[in-house]
C-alpha cells in the first residue's frame, strides 16, 4: 500500500474473485466510505512476488506528472516486471503507458528500487543488477562493474513509436536476442463502466537485433 500526499492511497493484489491477475485499488482519504476504483483490473493468470510501488513526480515544467512505479516477478513466464502507471489525472483516466519485462527465475529474490536523482529504477537478484531509465534525458553514459561504458536510453526516448498517446509500450526483453517493443492499446471489456477487466490490444512489433562481432567486421 502506498500513501501519495494524504489524499489517495493505492493497494496493488494479486487475487480478486478467485481469479490471479494484476490488481490496483485507489482509495480516497478524505472520503474513506467510498468504494475504490480500479486502476487496472489486469486477469493474466499468474502469481506475483517481490512487488514494490514507488511515485515518481516531475520536476520543473512537469511538475504536475505524477506517474506510479510497481515492480513484480510472475511465476511460470520467470520475468521481471516493471510497469509505469501515469496518476496525473489531466484527462482522468489512469493508464499503463510503459511496462518492462526482463528475465527473472521465481525462486530467486529480486528487488527494485528507485532513484529521484536520475529517475533511474535499479533491480537486483543474485546475477547483479540492471538499471531502467525513467527520466525524460533520452541517453545518458554509465560504467558497468567491469569499467565498461554503457548508454541508458529512457524509455520515453521511443514514445514517437506510439500511434496514439494513450497506447501502451511493452518492452519485451526475456531473452537478449530477441528483444521486441510492442505497440499496445489498453481497453475495458465487460458490460459496464463498474464491471469490467482491462484487455490489451497488439497493434504492432518491433525486434531488435543485437549486432554481432561478423557484422561489424562487413561495414
Amino acid at each position: 500500500m502506498y500513501e501519495a500526499e494524504a489524499q489517495k492511497y493505492f493497494l496493488l493484489f494479486n487475487k480478486y474473485e478467485e481469479k490471479l491477475g494484476f490488481y490496483i485499488l485507489e482509495f480516497e482519504e478524505n472520503d474513506p466510505s467510498k468504494a475504490p476504483d480500479f486502476l487496472i483490473k489486469w486477469k493474466n493468470k499468474l502469481d506475483i512476488g517481490d512487488p514494490n510501488m514507488c511515485i515518481l513526480r516531475g520536476q520543473g515544467k512537469n511538475t504536475k506528472l505524477k506517474e506510479l512505479i510497481i515492480s513484480y516477478k510472475s511465476i511460470f513466464i520467470n520475468t521481471y516486471n516493471v510497469v509505469v502507471m501515469d496518476i496525473s489525472y489531466d484527462d482522468n483516466s489512469p493508464s499503463m503507458i510503459f511496462h518492462h519485462e526482463s528475465f527473472q527465475l521465481w525462486e530467486s529474490e529480486c528487488n527494485g528500487v528507485l532513484l529521484n536523482a536520475n529517475k533511474d529504477f535499479v533491480s537486483f537478484n543474485k546475477s547483479g543488477m540492471s538499471v531502467l531509465g525513467l527520466g525524460s534525458t533520452e541517453q545518458r553514459s554509465i560504467v558497468d562493474s567491469a569499467g565498461m561504458d554503457r548508454m541508458v536510453h529512457s524509455l520515453e526516448s521511443v514514445n514517437f513509436l506510439r500511434l496514439d498517446p494513450s497506447n501502451c509500450l511493452l518492452f519485451a526483453c526475456t531473452d537478449p536476442m530477441k528483444k521486441v517493443i510492442s505497440i499496445q492499446q489498453e481497453y475495458q471489456k465487460g458490460p459496464s463502466d463498474s464491471v469490467y477487466d482491462t484487455e490489451f490490444w497488439s497493434l504492432y512489433n518491433i525486434r531488435l537485433h543485437e549486432i554481432t562481432l561478423r557484422e561489424l567486421l562487413l561495414f
